[in-house]
């Protein structure tokens, strides 16, 4: 009995495609209403920590301008 069972095809492929997909996140949900003026305040807390980097000094080296630059740069 347990063989029969084991010998049939997954259904869990047909199954995820009945159900549409619904994948509702704070960033979807501000760029769906961009007239209400949303605020992420993970995001805002996020760009505050990089500008008190930034200040301090610790922030992430300015980009290269040309490409002999950032390749003289790995080595």
């Amino acid at each position: 009995m347990g063989n029969r069972v084991l010998l049939r095809r997954f259904p869990g492929s047909s199954v995820s495609q009945y159900y549409p997909g619904f994948n509702l996140t704070k960033k979807s949900l501000i760029r769906s209403f961009p007239g209400l003026n949303l605020v992420d305040p993970d995001e805002l807390e996020r760009i505050q920590w990089v500008e008190r980097r930034k200040r301090r000094g610790k922030g992430p080296p300015p980009k290269s301008k040309f490409k002999t630059e950032s390749k003289s740069r790995k080595k």
